[in-house]
């Protein structure tokens, strides 16, 4: 089991590069590596293995 809010953490780390980055490439690796996190965030959800911390 993982908990929704690592994952988010996990996808939101990349993103937050991303914007910092002022080489283009470099910004579009952070975007990738994030897209890859929501298909596996994607995957607990669907799967009913991502938990929510109340």
């Amino acid at each position: 089991m993982v908990t929704a809010s690592r994952e988010l953490e996990r996808i939101e780390r990349p993103l937050g590069e991303a914007l910092e980055e002022t080489d283009e490439d470099s910004a579009k690796y952070h975007i990738r590596e994030a897209a890859q996190r929501v298909e596996i965030f994607r995957y607990h959800v669907e799967e009913g293995t991502a938990t929510v911390e109340e």
